[in-house]
């Protein structure tokens, strides 16, 4: 049975996004899902009842991934709870060590422009937040950290 079927079977309110050859992306309810097939080895994997997940610290990683490639304002929203759990550093290092990155400028870049995200209207891109925090203060907290990481970075490469 293809895995759209069972999807539909198991789920029957479930609403195909999309089919492509990393996944089926779908809407459970006002829940988004992802089903992917990930060419990277994930650092770890959770099962919960049967279903394999990918780990927060894998999680993080697809995140700088994605605001690199997309810059979708989820993807921030996405980051900024993980940057609860982990440093921005630690994040960086793993996505680093995941898809074997010799050079980070375009991430670091990536990781304070936001007028992608800025200028989102559809749905796929929509944001339910369930914290309760303004756009505004996801990019500032965002921004914050990032300089925090970076101006230290910049400051030791002036000493030497």
């Amino acid at each position: 049975m293809m895995i759209s079927n069972m999807i539909k079977k198991v789920f029957p309110t479930a609403e195909i996004i999309s089919i492509n050859k990393i996944g089926i992306f779908l809407y459970i309810g006002e829940i988004k899902v992802d089903i992917i097939e990930y060419p990277f080895p994930f650092f770890e994997v959770e099962t919960i009842k049967g279903i394999r997940l990918a780990s927060k610290s894998d999680i993080s990683t697809m995140k700088i991934s994605a605001i690199t490639n997309r810059g979708s304002r989820k993807d921030f929203y996405d980051l900024h709870e993980l940057l609860k759990e982990f440093t921005l550093k630690e994040i960086i290092d793993d996505y680093q060590r995941k898809y074997n990155i010799d050079n980070l400028e375009m991430a670091k870049r990536s990781l304070i422009y936001f007028e992608d995200a800025n200028n989102e209207k559809e749905r796929n891109n929509k944001v339910i937040s369930l914290i309760n925090e303004s756009w505004e203060n996801i990019k500032d907290d965002i921004e914050r950290k990032y300089n925090e990481l970076f101006q230290i970075s910049h400051k030791n490469r002036q000493k030497k």
